[in-house]
């Protein structure tokens, strides 16, 4: 009898222990994914830093030849000009520059 308490018990660690490399396995999985999600957030916080400074820069973006900046459309997010269009032009700063359609977003 003892005999068979002594195998279930290494059958009980030999599960534990693959369960316990399973769930190491998938901590890091998760735990990679994480840090690429959180460096993904912080390149599209640097892009949209960089795109709304755009936007505040004296006749930036959304400013006509004339001087007009195309009425009050998208004043409160500093989109004059681009609200009518749908479309915004990333620049090269960002690798190969990129028209981006707004009207999906």
């Amino acid at each position: 009898m003892a005999m068979s308490s002594y195998d279930e018990l290494l059958k009980q660690v030999a599960s534990l222990k693959t369960e316990n490399n399973h769930l190491r396995k998938e901590l890091k999985d998760n735990s990679s994914h994480l840090t690429k999600l959180e460096n993904d957030a912080c390149n599209m916080k640097d892009v949209l830093s960089h795109i709304q400074g755009t936007f505040d820069e004296p006749g930036g973006p959304g400013v006509a030849a004339d001087g007009e900046d195309g009425g009050d459309l998208g004043t409160e997010t500093g989109a004059e000009g681009y609200a009518a269009s749908g479309f915004l032009r990333l620049p090269e700063r960002f690798g190969t520059a990129q028209t981006i359609n707004t009207s999906a977003l």
